[in-house]
This record gives structure tokens, sequence and C-alpha cells, in this order.
């Protein structure tokens, strides 16, 4: 039997790794958390925050819209 945990695919990425999916660095991933132009919201698990790998990628496909307020 193999093991496939080498080959999995985290769901759920830190703020760092999530930067890293989106080409552009942590500092300013969190700015762009914090004044909404990051559309995805966090996911927080215990002291984590974490965002979803699908939706960070669906919101890169349309474009990168700013968070919807309201």
């Amino acid at each position: 039997m193999t093991d496939n945990a080498n080959h999995l695919v985290p769901l759920l990425l830190d703020a760092e790794k999530a930067a890293q999916l989106l080409g552009i660095g942590e500092r300013f991933f969190w700015g762009m958390h914090s004044t909404g132009e990051l559309g995805p919201l966090p996911i927080k698990l215990g002291k984590r925050t974490l965002w979803s790998r699908f939706e960070l990628e669906e919101w890169v496909r349309c474009r990168c819209p700013r968070r919807e307020t309201g």
C-alpha cells in the first residue's frame, strides 16, 4: 500500500501559504484582507486563521473582486 499523505493538497491554508498561492507577500495579503480587497473571508479553527483554497482559486477566476460589504 502506498502512502498518499505526501501527495495531499491542503484545503485550508494559513496566511503564508495563501499568499504564496496568490503570488503575493504575506504582509500584502494581510493588508488586502484588512481593507476588503481580498474577497474570501477566513475560517477560524481554534486560534488558527485559515482560508479555503477553493474560495481563493474561485476568487481569482472571478478576477479578484473586492469583498461585498453589508
